[in-house]
Parts: structure tokens; sequence; C-alpha cells
């Protein structure tokens, strides 16, 4: 080859080179005749470049126009409402995926749900190689798993959401009906903690059942929660209601819990699809005061168990020589009783590593409410605060 040959066939080379760079550049695709005006050539010369880049599977090419061809899991959802979301609060994000990813169960099954919190602590899992089994709606994490794991993974059905990238609406609900799972991931776009007054009022998500539920543990004198039922009531915040469904089977068919929110989240608005109450564990002979008193004449107690579905009423004898289970259906979906054990809220800490602002000042409002220290105690077993690399800050902070 000679020296003219050479020059030429490098000048093809680096030319090449900046049309790739140019692609991965722009979120969308690219017409040619602008690809030609930017690097003075003629379209014969250009197509050439393009047909070489077309066969070692660099770009796609359509009459007209080219693209990147997508290499990785981001490629696919680039200039969606999913991708910008990625881009909000990365490190965030990653320091709750760290830490989330290493409380799942080894072997368990996991409910994760859309979004892009969802996805950090599935890249996660696959990084540590984590054995578990996964049932999702979250497509961008079918895919990574597709390419990078040999985990074992449900792809829930449903309509496709373009702005969640995710599947959506009854039938991705429905087919985790009857799933007890062993955890599951929530990402809710915002939360926030409520007093009763307003988890209980009409048309509040749930309000019906949960007055049902606190009637075991009420002090009839007043009409409100005895003082030894401390109680949180938080509600979570969608904007898409065609979400709603599986967020709300996750919530009630995961044993744990973890509802994941950085800083943006709790201080973000929106609807209030499901409510949850958080209780300290009851159970008999546990210590703690018992949750309703005595069936009149009967000498026994009614104890609410956390809800997933029906409620599970237990009766159980004063003596404790006696327990009798049974179901009650309830018409409201949108509510679930919880115990500490079984929920975790995870955020992460600011880049100077103490709690977000937006989180104190939900505590201080929490403050402010009746029975608000009782709150705060209850708060502190359910909270978890982490540092960027994922490890918790304890809850000296709370006071």
């Amino acid at each position: 080859m000679s020296a003219g040959e050479r020059e030429k066939a490098k000048s093809a080379q680096h030319r090449r080179m900046e049309i790739i760079e140019a692609l991965i550049d722009s979120p969308d695709r690219l017409r040619t005749r602008d690809l030609a005006e930017h690097f003075g050539i003629g379209q014969n010369l250009l197509a050439n470049d393009l047909n070489y880049l077309e066969t070692i599977g660099q770009l796609e090419r359509h009459h007209g126009w080219v693209r990147r061809r997508p290499t990785e899991v981001d490629d696919f959802f680039s200039g969606t409402e999913f991708s910008k979301r990625r881009a909000n609060a990365p490190e965030e994000k990653q320091a709750i995926a760290r830490y989330v990813a290493a409380q799942l169960p080894e072997g368990g099954q996991v409910l994760l749900d859309g979004g892009s919190t969802a996805l950090a602590v599935g890249e996660e899992v696959v990084r540590n190689e984590r054995k578990l089994e996964l049932h999702t709606n979250n497509l961008p994490l079918a895919l990574l798993v597709a390419k990078h794991s040999f985990l074992t993974l449900h792809i829930l059905g449903g309509e496709y959401d373009r702005d969640d990238a995710a599947t959506a609406g009854s039938a991705t609900a429905e087919a985790i009906v009857g799933l007890k799972a062993d955890a599951g991931v929530l990402t809710p776009r915002a939360l926030a903690f409520i007093d009763r007054e307003v988890a209980t009022s009409a048309g509040w998500p749930g309000g019906r059942a949960i007055l049902g539920w606190d009637g075991a543990g009420t002090d009839t004198s007043s009409g409100s929660p005895a003082p030894d039922q401390a109680r949180l009531h938080l509600a979570l915040y969608g904007t898409d209601a065609t979400q709603y469904p599986y967020k709300s089977m996750l919530i009630k068919n995961a044993n744990k819990l973890f509802i994941c929110a950085d800083a943006s989240k709790l201080g973000a608005t929106g609807q209030c699809f499901f409510t949850a109450v958080i209780r300290p564990r009851l159970t008999p002979g546990s210590g703690q005061a018992a949750p309703a008193v005595a069936a009149e004449g009967r000498g026994e107690l009614l104890l609410p168990v956390r809800a997933r579905g029906p409620v599970l009423q237990r009766r159980v004898r004063q003596d404790g020589m006696r327990q009798e289970d049974r179901y009650i259906a309830r018409e409201e979906p949108a509510a679930d009783i919880r115990d500490a054990e079984s929920i975790e809220i995870v955020v992460a800490a600011d880049e100077d590593g103490r709690p977000p602002e937006q989180l104190l000042q939900h505590i201080e409002q929490l403050r402010r409410v009746p029975d608000g220290e009782r709150g705060l105690a209850l708060l502190g077993r359910i909270l978890t605060v982490v540092n960027r690399e994922g490890q918790p800050l304890g809850a000296d902070w709370l006071g």
C-alpha cells in the first residue's frame, strides 16, 4: 500500500470513529444528509463509511437516517422519562442499592418494582452473583439479567409503560396474586408520615380498613389508639395510576418490604395510592401489651395479624392454652398493617454523610403529632440511613 493509500485509509478510519462518537452523543437518530454536511463529504463516501460500520455492528441504518446499535441496557431506553430519572441522584441510588441487595435472603423469592432505584438494586444483585429468584415488571432489569446473569427471573406481563420502562396495569398485579415472596423492593414516587385522622378520613386509600383494624387497639373512652399501641401511618404516593395495582400487590405479598427513597422522593408529591400502618411486633407472650381487650365472657384476646389480602384474626386464650385462626375478607385493598420487623425504609445520606434535610423535616413534623415521641421510637426501628458505601449510619442522630 502506497503512502497516499495509507493516509487515505487512516483518514477514513478517523472519520468513522468520529461518526460513532456523533451517534453516541446523540440521544436519537441522525439524518445521513446532516452527517455528510458535518464531515464535508459526499453521500457516496459517507455511504461507504456507513456500510462498513453497519457490517461490524456499530450502527443501524435505515432510509435517510442512522443510529447507534443498542449495546447496553441503557441504550434501549435513551431519551425516555425513565432515562432521565436514572440520571437523577445516581450516587444515592447506588448507596441504597448496595445496602438493600445485601439484605435480600439468599435463595429467596424477591419482588422488584419498576424504576431506576429498583434497577440499581438488581445491578448489585447481578454484580455480586446473589442466588435469588426474581419477579419483576422492570424491563431494563430483565434485559440486564438476560445479558449478564443466570439468575432465575420471572418477567411479569402487562401493558408496556414507556415512561416507567415497565409493564403496568391489572395484568401485572394478577401475575403475582397468591405469591408470598420473602422480600419486596418498592420504589414509590414519594412517601410521607401522616396522622391517624388523615389516614382514616373518608376517601383516603384504605381508610375504612384502617378504622376496622384499629378497633382492636382503641381506647374506647377517647376513640383514639391506646397509648401502648404506638403506630405510624405511612402514605405512599405515585404519579401513574397504571402502576398502582402491581405496587399494591407487591406490598401485600412481600414478607419483608424494603421501601427505597432517595432525598428527591422525600420532598416530592403525588397521589396517595396505599397506606401502611406500622406497629410494634405483637405476639402472645412477647411481653408487650395485648392489642385487644378480652372477648366478652370468654377470656380470649382478639389479635389481628399483619394482613396480606384477607385479614388473619387470631383468637388466643388468656392462659395461652388455645389458639384459633380465621380469615376475614376485607373490601379495602389499599392498606396494609405491618409489624416493625416486616418493613424497612432505606434512605441515603447526603454528600456530607448526614441524613438528608428532607428527612429531618419529616421527623420534625412527626414530633408535633399526638404521641409523636412514641412514633419516633418506632421510626427508629424501621428507618435505615446509609452512607455512600451502603453502610447504615445507626439511629443515634434520631435522638
